[in-house]
């Protein structure tokens, strides 16, 4: 089966973490991140949106 570009398919996996100021840390395969012109360390926004039976994440990266 082949992905349509711009969608990844993953399983969830709790690898991620905590630093030492308090700031989560999240895992993506890196050509998840290299296709959004991403680098890592850079800060993301997760935004969780619940709506009825339809729950989703959306990340986005932070303004500087």
């Amino acid at each position: 089966m082949k992905e349509m570009k711009g969608r990844h398919k993953a399983f969830l996996r709790s690898t991620s973490n905590i630093n030492a100021t308090g700031r989560h840390m999240v895992s993506l395969p890196q050509r998840v991140w290299k296709e959004v012109e991403w680098e890592v360390n850079d800060s993301l926004q997760i935004d969780v949106i619940k709506n009825g039976m339809n729950n989703n994440i959306i990340i986005t990266k932070e303004k500087e």
